[in-house]
């Protein structure tokens, strides 16, 4: 039988192929208002299509960073789990169960068919390979087979993945960070509407009640005490290490900065330092303290 996880997987990947393929259609509308625009969309689509194309394996396939591997050439999307959707929009699951686009399902250890509308139909001389048939063929009377869908969700897919870096986007990008730095004081530090204070040359926030954020994500208290991202904590007045596993170790000789070292060097061995962070922290809360376009 399937399993929730596979079933909801399903829905996912069809809604987001779904919703790709309406905002392509909707482009393609809105290009045809007038023939300039057209001729325009037509290029840039050929222009693109191409570009994708590049990323394909030399059997024409693709696989995603999901571990799926997309085969146009059979019509068929594996994905990480051996399931496989196809172009009837519908899922073969590794046991050999089918789950078709309208709902209608077949369950092969027990030879039964699980129509959409509540029937349910033993048929013990049917194989798996007869019952597929029967379900896309009934796909294909409510107009839901297309040829293309396993070649167009591949597209969808690697566009996702390998997004274009357009030059426009970055100078965006450089025109808002302009914008956000006109509100730092002469420190390069910024004051929010809180009253804390970010200052990325000490790679800290000073909030309201005097405890500092650092750029490990971690937090020292008013009285030296020190809270880890992972949640370890070195309590300062009782020279005490109380770990997020449960653990506590006592540890009379240590000071509060080689604590704090201790539990700032396992961030970093796990992967979760990033020297930026007060940076981007400071521009997130200018941003969100000074909206563009307000006044």
């Amino acid at each position: 039988m399937s399993t929730g996880c596979e079933c909801r997987k399903l829905r996912v990947f069809l809604l987001l192929v779904f919703v790709l393929g309406a905002g392509a259609n909707f482009a393609l509308a809105q290009a045809g208002a007038a023939r300039t625009a057209t001729a325009s969309g037509t290029s840039q689509a050929v222009t693109e299509t191409a570009r994708l194309m590049t990323f394909v394996d030399k059997n024409g396939g693709y696989r995603d960073k999901a571990g799926g591997y997309y085969n146009p050439s059979a019509g068929t999307y594996t994905d990480e789990y051996g399931g496989v959707v196809d172009n009837w929009q519908s899922y073969t699951y590794k046991n050999g169960d089918y789950k078709a686009k309208t709902g209608d399902f077949w369950e092969a250890a027990t030879k039964t068919f699980k129509l959409a509308d509540g029937e349910v139909m033993k048929s013990l001389e049917t194989s798996n390979k007869d019952a597929i048939t029967v379900l896309r063929q009934t796909v294909e009377e409510n107009g839901g087979y297309d040829k293309d869908f396993v070649r167009k969700s591949m597209m969808a897919a690697i566009a996702k993945e390998h997004p274009v870096m357009s030059a426009k986007s970055d100078t965006a990008t450089d025109i808002e960070i302009a914008r956000l730095m006109k509100f730092v004081d002469k420190n390069g530090g910024y004051r929010d509407s809180y009253g804390g204070y970010y200052d990325p040359k000490t790679d800290t926030y000073t909030d309201e009640k005097g405890g500092v954020l650092d750029k490990w994500e971690g937090y020292t208290y008013k009285d030296g005490s020190y809270k880890s991202k992972f949640g370890d904590y070195w309590d300062a007045p009782t020279k005490t290490i109380k770990l997020a596993n449960g653990e506590v170790v006592k540890s009379p000789e240590t000071s509060n900065a080689d604590a704090i070292t201790v539990l700032r060097q396992s961030v970093e061995e796990n992967g979760r330092y990033d020297k930026d962070f007060i940076k981007k922290a400071m521009l997130g809360q200018i941003a969100k303290d000074h909206p563009a376009g307000a006044r």
